[in-house]
C-alpha cells in the first residue's frame, strides 16, 4: 500500500484560524447557521406528565470552541440554538424553561430577532392560562423595547424587513390587550416585512424563516386573513 507525500490536514482549529483571516462575513453566517441547526435538539415530550425533567439546555462552549477567535459567530450560533430549544419546548407546553430558553438566547445576541416572537408567546400564554394580564403588558413593553437592527456577521437588517412573526405575535398581545388598531396596525407592519423578507438573497432568506423571522407561505395567509377579519372586510 502506497502513502501520500501530501502532510496532514492542518487541525480544525487552525482552520478556524485561516477562515478567519480569508472568508467573507456571509460564509460566516453560512457556518454559524449550520452549527447552530446541526447541533442535537431536544428529545419528545414524554406522554406521561413530568416523567421526566425538561432536558438542560447544551454545553455551550461546544459552539464557542467551534468558532474561536470569532465572538459574533459564537454569539450567533448559540442565540440560534438556544432560540430552537425555546421554540421546542413551547410547543410542548414547557413554558417556563422555553422563558428561560429565550432569555438566555437574548442574552448571548440581544439583537436576536427570532428570540422574541417566541418569548412574546411565552408571556401570552402565561396571560391566558392564569388569567394575569400583567404578562400581556409585559410583553408589549418588551416588544417596544427591542432593538430595531440586526447584525448577522456583516449583514445588518432592520426589523421592518424581516420581522413578520415579530409583529405578527405583537399583535396578537395588542388585540388581547383590547388594542384593535394597535393590533392592526402591526399586522400591517407583518406583512410589509414579510414582502420585504422575500426580496432579500435566497441564502439570507432561508436563515430567516427556518430561524422564526419570516412566515411560511400558510402562515403569511393565515396572517392577511386575520387582518382582513380586524377590519371586518
Amino acid at each position: 500500500m502506497t502513502t501520500s507525500d501530501q502532510p496532514p490536514p492542518p487541525s480544525f482549529q487552525r482552520q478556524q484560524k485561516r477562515l478567519l483571516a480569508r472568508r467573507p462575513p456571509r460564509v460566516w453566517l453560512e457556518r454559524a447557521i449550520q452549527a447552530g441547526f446541526s447541533l442535537p435538539d431536544l428529545p419528545p415530550r414524554p406522554p406521561a406528565p413530568a416523567a421526566l425533567p425538561p432536558a438542560p439546555p447544551p454545553a455551550l462552549d461546544l459552539l464557542a470552541q467551534r468558532f474561536q477567535g470569532h465572538p459574533e459567530a459564537v454569539a450567533l450560533a448559540q442565540a440560534l440554538w438556544l432560540t430552537k430549544c425555546g421554540q421546542r419546548h413551547l410547543r410542548q407546553g414547557r413554558l417556563l424553561s422555553a422563558q428561560s430558553l429565550l432569555a438566555r438566547a437574548q442574552a448571548a445576541k440581544p439583537d436576536f430577532f427570532p428570540a422574541y416572537a417566541p418569548y412574546g408567546a411565552v408571556w401570552r400564554e402565561l396571560a391566558l392560562s392564569g388569567g394575569l394580564f400583567t404578562h400581556l403588558r409585559r410583553a408589549d413593553e418588551r416588544f417596544a423595547a427591542m432593538p430595531r437592527r440586526m447584525g448577522l456577521l456583516g449583514i445588518s437588517l432592520g426589523l421592518e424587513q424581516c420581522g413578520t412573526l415579530v409583529f405578527a405575535e405583537w399583535a396578537a398581545v395588542r388585540q388581547l390587550l383590547g388594542d384593535s388598531a394597535g393590533a392592526r396596525q402591526r399586522l400591517d407592519q407583518a406583512l410589509a416585512a414579510q414582502e420585504r423578507g422575500l426580496a432579500l438573497p435566497a441564502d439570507l432568506r432561508q436563515f430567516l424563516l427556518e430561524s422564526g423571522c419570516l412566515a411560511d407561505p400558510e402562515a403569511a395567509a393565515d396572517l392577511a386573513a386575520f387582518r382582513r377579519r380586524l377590519s371586518g372586510a
